[in-house]
C-alpha cells in the first residue's frame, strides 16, 4: 500500500487529507509542522521506511513549507527517495 507522510500545521486539513487518502487505499502518516515532517522523514529514512510521497502546506510554524521542500530535497537519504510537492491554497 503507497504511504503518504501529509505535514500540516491545522489538524483539521490533516484529518480531511488523511480520510479521503485512506478511503483511497493510502497509508497515511502525519506532521504537524516542516520540522516535525523533516524529523519524521530521518526516523523513516534510518528504519529504512519512507513514504512514497510527502505533501507540504506552504504556511506553517516553526519551518514553512517551501523551506522545508528545500532541507528535504538538500538531504540525500530523503530526496532520492520521497517524493516532494508544494501545495498551494486556491
Amino acid at each position: 500500500m503507497p504511504t503518504v507522510l501529509i505535514a500540516d500545521d491545522t489538524a483539521s486539513i490533516r484529518f480531511l487529507i488523511r480520510t479521503n487518502l485512506e478511503l483511497a487505499g493510502f497509508d497515511v502518516r502525519e506532521a504537524v509542522d516542516g520540522l516535525d515532517c523533516v524529523e519524521r522523514l530521518r526516523a523513516a529514512a534510518d528504519a529504512g521506511d519512507l513514504p512514497d510521497v510527502v505533501t507540504v502546506d506552504v504556511m506553517m510554524p516553526r519551518q514553512d513549507g517551501v523551506s522545508t521542500v528545500h532541507t528535504i530535497r538538500a538531504d540525500e537519504r530523503l530526496r532520492s527517495e520521497a517524493s516532494t510537492r508544494e501545495s498551494t491554497p486556491t
